[in-house]
Formats: structure tokens, sequence, C-alpha cells
């Protein structure tokens, strides 16, 4: 049963018009009142065609959309609480909406324009601010998998699709220390259909008063990494670097990094600009996500359920 009136409305994928879920209740659609059991039959021999044009982050349901036209790859992004995986992803948004390149990569599309806006508007000025706010902190309990944005991007004339994962850090300071912890559900998920990982180590944290305990959780979270990593690609992005660590912490961490991982790429990133004269920042963004996109790597390899549907174009699969 359904609260909308609306044929066209699907309770699992989002609103038909493109209202968030905090705004369903205003439209004038919206009913309190379930739909009856005799309504739901009358309308079982109409074609309903659901796509996602809500474009809020992408969740399972919606992986089928994405996987249409080509398998997707996976970027997990690992990192422990506020090491600043959401404000690297505002930055890269911006950046691209700026005029950015890729290098050899072009922007194609994103079926998750508003969940990029959502963690990217804090980062913009607004009338009567002196300065702009990191996005806030990932909530733990917003959903058992991980809300992932979707960008699509064209190299060589070649569609091909990618999805950024958007978790918060509570999962992996747990995953790291028990790989079955069922809170850990989401992490589980990320290492095992990752494409490519990212990991984030956070300079302002291994610079501070809790360096020691920082320094501990990265080494933890490196070695059950390692555990199911493989021979895929995997950067260590050496976040908010801006402030400098000593030089025996990070001397420390690439001795566990090389134990850890057979190879990996280092990025220096920070949300100033290399050059303080310069009107850009986020520096190093674009570096570390060129080479996330770009590196040769294995598609997203999940069962992605065939759209219920005799329409020959929403039932190709590329």
């Amino acid at each position: 049963m359904k609260l909308c009136t609306n044929e066209e409305c699907i309770p699992d994928i989002g609103c038909y018009l493109g209202l968030p879920d905090a705004q369903i209740s205003q439209c004038e659609n919206y009913s309190r009142k379930p739909q009856s059991e005799d309504q739901d039959h009358d309308n079982e021999d109409k074609p309903v065609h659901s796509i996602a044009w809500y474009g809020s982050t992408l969740g399972m349901s919606d992986l089928k959309f994405v996987g249409a036209r080509n398998k997707p790859r996976l970027v997990s992004i690992f990192g422990t609480q506020s090491t600043g995986k959401t404000t690297f992803l505002a930055s890269l948004y911006l950046l691209l909406s700026r005029g950015q390149k890729l290098n050899n990569i072009e922007f194609a599309g994103s079926y998750s324009l508003n969940g990029w806006e959502n963690i990217a508007r804090h980062l913009r000025f607004n009338p009567g601010q002196l300065t702009p706010h990191f996005p806030p902190h990932t909530p733990r309990h917003g959903g058992r998998l991980p809300g992932l944005l979707h960008l699509a991007c064209r190299v060589d004339n070649n569609l091909y699709d990618y999805l950024i994962t958007d978790p918060p850090g509570e999962w992996f300071e747990k995953w790291a220390i028990n790989q079955d912890d069922p809170t850990t559900e989401g992490a589980r998920w990320m290492a095992k259909y990752a494409s490519t990982f990212a990991l984030f180590a956070d300079c302002e944290a291994l610079e501070g008063k809790m360096r020691g305990r920082e320094v501990q959780n990265l080494c933890l979270l490196a070695r059950r990494i390692s555990s199911v990593v493989g021979n895929r690609p995997i950067a260590i992005i050496w976040s908010k670097s801006d402030i400098s660590i000593k030089d025996e912490i990070r001397n420390r961490l690439i001795r566990e990094f090389d134990q850890c991982f057979l190879e990996y790429e280092q990025f220096i990133v920070a949300a100033g600009s290399e050059r303080p004269d310069k009107l850009e920042r986020g520096y190093g963004v674009i570096e570390a996500m060129n080479w996330l996109l770009s590196v040769q790597a294995p598609a997203l390899n999940i069962e992605l359920k065939s759209p219920n549907t005799m329409d020959a174009f929403l039932s190709y699969r590329g």
C-alpha cells in the first residue's frame, strides 16, 4: 500500500515530483490514509516505469538504474571519524561545477545531483556569512549501507559510471577491531564490492593531543583493509595537509602501509590552496580523484536485477 495518490509514484524509489523526504507530506497528492488493497489491485495491469529522478544519494534499489547501461565502478572511501571524507567529496563537486577538469575525464551527468548539493552547500558562501562551514558529520544511523553518490564520466567517447561512498567513520573503528560486528554491515559491503579503495589519514588528528590513539586506529584499519583488498588499487589520502605532522609519525604510518599493501598511491589534500594567491581551493582533490577514477579497476560485481518490464528500451543491459 502507498500513501501517494499519484500513480507514477513508487514508494521504494522516492517522490515522482522530486520532493525530499522531509517535504513529501506537503505534496497535494500525499494522503495520510493508505490506499486500499482494492485500489492497488485495480492498478496492477497498468504499466509502471519507475525512474530515480529525485536525485538524492542512491541506495540498493537504485543500482538497477545505474547498472542498466553498464556495470558501475565503486570507489569505497575509508577513514575514522571526522577525517574529512565528506569535505573531500564536497570539494570535488564544487571544483567540477566551476569547470575543473579531471585530465581526460569529462563529466557526463549524475543521478544524485541533490545528494552532491546536500553536502556541498555547506561550503558555499551565503548572504551575511563571512566563512563557509564544513559539512556536518555523516550520521551513523543513516542506514545499514552507505549512501552512494553517482558520477558519470566520458573517457575517449566511452561512458563510465562511478559510485562513490559517503560513510560514517564509526563503522570503520568497530570494523577494524571486529570484522563481524553486526553494526558494520556497511563497511563489509564497501570492502567486498569496492573497485578502488581510498584510505584517509587525518593530519589534524595525527598532530593533536590524541595522536597516539589516531595512529593506532589508522594502523588497525589499514591492517583490516589489507586482509580484503587483494590486488585492487588503493590510495592513501593525507587530508587536512595544511597542518604539518611530525616526521616520525608519518614515517611510522608509511612503514605500516608498506607492510599492509603491495602497491599504493599517496595524495596530499587540503581544504585551502597550495598558493594563498590562487582563487581555487581544494588542493590535491582533483589529482586524487583523477587517479581513483582512471586507474584500471574491476567493475561492481553485484547482482543487479533486470527491470520487470516488457519495454525493450528499459530492458536493454548494454
